[in-house]
């Protein structure tokens, strides 16, 4: 075994013979001022992941392998845990929590887990150190904590009671991160006692989970710091879960404002109690994906105006979002129904005989439609395009692509948009099938004040189709990755309430929990890659 993989190794027995045990009190670790934090219910996992059936893990096999060509202590050691892992000191019954903020500049994370017996774990470390290394570890005292001498990266610490790793990204000195440490240690304040959103996101916690702060998202935003804000997030938290089940994978996203805030926001719903869903019956009862939403156009554009949500679509496509909010009524409907195959051609590829640069292109067919208070924003959009678009008829084309077009029509207080003239055509005749989307399981969350869908299930998608995304997915083109995308059925999404929003990744049905599934699908696809790197590297 290389150092690298003596490193990682020698690095993951240490974070699982600490994980956690019955007791809490290693969360006081957490400071206040932490911008996310991620919780991990080793138990729930173990069970649902299955893992007395460690075997049946490619990866652990490999592991092992490579454990048994180490020196026999530490394969006895490891057998050992592997068959009774309280034999490690440690029990895996209370969480694990991985936080982490910037600092200077620099992001900083780390593991905190409740230690069941320090002196038991010294000598399982000592036992795997000597094995890996062939030489004998030493322990040193620091602030009250027990490290590892010569071992800075990542920063290792236990006492008691408590157990902690902190890493950081790359440039970080050793002088910032033992900083850090004095800081968490020293810090009287916890966040799990002193904020109400973390203490609900540990009361409810599930199998994953991660609470983030507003400040935690700056880190995504393209916004600049001096820019007017109306409303500021920094101190408002979010907690999202996962949930394993026999068939799926179980999703919730729960906001909690600030005191601030949360005033602000009631005054000004963004989401709608119902959507109407009368102008649902213009969209074929078929759907591949789907987005619906009912929404307060003014009040949605003052909490996301300073958030750049879908700027560069806007811009490049002119809209005005203050002529939107005025004309918009607030619910619309996006509905992929179908597709069209066809050819593409691009000039500058061209080098030779136009035959030879031709390829096959999918293009998804598509209704977009919104009501709407007046014409203002559709007469504006059709004068700022006025150039490229052509009015025939009813309906306006604005080509978009040499291979697509836009039809646009402004009837009834509806505005609709599609790139299939017969869809087209139907709408403006007000030809409704008996079966429609309104008759269709996807209205079934039209309930909500938005809802979405898309359909994971490639084998339902046309052939042509199926090859079309295969050849796009990164070893899509190999059996065990369309075997391991056969495992999926739907993804569904919807707005349960203001600050709530649950979903579900649907899996075909199992003997196993999603969660077994979904892990063996992963260790067959490191497999598919391990496999092909060996043998581009001649092994």
């Amino acid at each position: 075994m290389n150092k690298f993989l003596k490193y990682c190794f020698f690095s993951v027995t240490i974070l699982f013979l600490a994980s956690c045990s019955k007791t809490e009190d290693y969360t006081i670790l957490i400071p206040t001022d932490a911008d996310f934090v991620a919780l991990i219910n080793p138990k729930s996992i173990a069970e649902k992941g299955n893992f007395k059936e460690l075997e049946q893990y490619k990866v652990f096999q490999l592991a092992e392998s490579e454990i048994k060509n180490q020196n026999p202590e530490i394969e006895e050691l490891v057998e050992s845990i592997k068959n009774n892992p309280t034999s490690a000191g440690v029990d895996i019954i209370s969480p694990i929590y991985i936080f982490g903020q910037k600092i200077n500049g620099k992001n900083m994370v780390a593991l905190a887990a409740n230690m069941r017996d320090k002196s038991q774990f010294e000598d399982h470390l000592k036992t795997i150190y000597k094995g890996l290394y062939q030489k004998e570890i030493s322990f040193e005292n620091n602030n009250g904590f027990t490290t590892i001498s010569g071992v800075n990266k990542p920063f290792i610490a236990w006492n008691k009671s408590q157990f902690l790793v902190i890493a950081s990204e790359f440039g970080v000195g050793e002088k910032s991160i033992k900083e850090y440490f004095t800081k968490i240690i020293s810090d009287k304040h916890s966040l799990a006692k002193e904020n109400n959103s973390f203490s609900d996101f540990v009361k409810t916690s599930q199998d994953i989970n991660i609470w983030y702060t507003g400040n935690f998202l700056k880190n995504f935003s393209k916004s600049k710091e001096d820019k007017k804000k109306n409303l500021d997030f920094t101190k408002s938290s979010w907690v999202n879960s996962l949930s394993f089940t026999s068939d799926g994978i179980n999703f919730t996203q729960k906001f909690h404002p600030d005191a601030a805030t949360k005033v602000e926001l009631q005054k000004r719903p963004m989401w709608k109690s119902r959507i109407n869903t009368d102008f649902f019956k213009y969209f074929p009862a078929q759907s591949y994906a789907n987005v619906g939403l009912g929404i307060y156009p003014s009040n949605a554009r003052y909490i996301f105006e300073d958030q750049n949500i879908f700027t560069e679509f806007l811009e490049q496509y002119e809209i005005d979002l203050a002529k939107l909010e005025q004309s918009f009524e607030g619910e619309a409907l996006l509905s992929i129904y179908d597709f069209e195959i066809g050819r593409k051609f691009n000039p500058n590829d061209f080098f030779g005989k136009k035959d030879d640069f031709i390829k096959q292109a999918v293009y998804p067919q598509f209704i977009l439609a919104g009501k709407m208070k007046n014409r203002t924003f559709f007469d504006e959009f059709i004068k700022t395009h006025q150039e490229n678009i052509k009015e025939v008829g009813s309906y306006y084309l604005l080509p978009i692509s040499t291979n697509m077009n836009l039809y646009l029509a402004y009837k009834n207080n509806l505005m609709f948009v599609t790139n299939n003239l017969i869809s087209m055509n139907q709408y403006l005749n007000n030809h409704v099938k008996e079966k429609n989307f309104v008759t269709s399981r996807f209205s079934n969350n039209a309930r909500n004040p938005m809802f979405g869908y898309v359909n994971l299930n490639f084998e339902q998608y046309p052939e042509q189709v199926q090859e079309y995304i295969y050849q796009r997915i990164p070893f899509g083109n190999t059996k065990e990755v369309q075997t391991i995308l056969s495992n999926f059925d739907y993804i569904d999404y919807r707005v349960t309430n203001e600050y709530t929003k649950t979903g579900k990744i649907h899996m075909k049905k199992s003997d196993k929990n999603s969660l077994e599934v979904l892990l063996l699908l992963l260790d067959e696809a490191y497999s598919l890659v391990f496999s092909q790197s060996q043998q581009q590297n001649g092994n």
